[in-house]
């Protein structure tokens, strides 16, 4: 007999991994602020060629200047018709020194002080190893706000994910820090921004999430979070 949950896995993965940009991770999650504004950003990552480091993927659109990846050497590049589902993409190795995807995003600081940052991962995992943020960090001028932990989302648990972060004052740019753990594979990432002015009640939560961080240098802000 079939179990229904590895049918239920397979039926997930041929739609999140299989059908190629259609299902692409921008469609799944869009961010809670309009794309295309001139105050935001949307970059995507799609790993077909190893050492492929630009944005690439259907979505770009940063008047800033170009994004782009670092690829660390603790990850693995998968090619296309050896991945789940035939896509390439990358596999982690778990070592904490060097299992990492490093996303940097380009900036013009302007008068709104909050940077909304949300990114969403496609790839097949592990419940439990999923791949995740354990760090965002500003650049503004001479000192590095770390990013704030504001909420995740597994959408489809082994398939994709959503992570919110918030960074304050807005950066003149943000670096994203994804850890992949073992066996873990990353096959597109996507990374949507915008600066805003929060309303009253948001700045009192903003402010408490600072509290005790302050504009730590950044080996503070590279710890990862629980």
């Amino acid at each position: 007999m079939v179990d229904p949950r590895n049918a239920c896995r397979a039926l997930c993965a041929a739609l999140l991994l299989g059908i190629g940009t259609a299902a692409s991770g921008d469609d799944i999650v869009a961010p809670p602020w309009l794309r295309f504004d001139p105050f935001s950003t949307v970059q995507e990552w799609e790993f077909v060629a190893p050492g492929d480091t630009s944005a690439d993927g259907g979505l770009l659109f940063n008047p800033n200047g170009p994004p782009f990846a670092t690829i660390f050497p603790g990850v693995v590049f998968v090619p296309e018709g050896t991945g789940p589902s035939g896509l390439g993409g990358y596999t982690g190795t778990g070592d904490l020194e060097f299992s990492y995807l490093l996303f940097e995003i380009p900036n013009i600081p302007d008068n709104r002080p909050v940077k909304h940052i949300q990114i969403q991962i496609n790839g097949v995992w592990t419940p439990g190893l999923e791949p995740v943020l354990t760090s965002v960090t500003g650049f503004f001028g001479p000192t590095f706000p770390p990013g704030v932990f504001a909420g995740s989302e597994e959408t489809f648990p082994g398939f994709h994910r959503v992570e919110w972060w918030d960074i304050f004052p807005n950066p003149d740019f943000e670096t994203l820090l994804l850890f992949l753990p073992n066996t873990t594979f990353v096959n597109q990432v996507v990374i949507d921004t915008i600066s805003t002015i929060p309303l009253p009640a948001a700045w009192a939560l903003l402010l408490a999430g600072l509290g005790g961080i302050g504009l730590a240098p950044r080996r503070t802000a590279a710890r990862g979070r629980p």
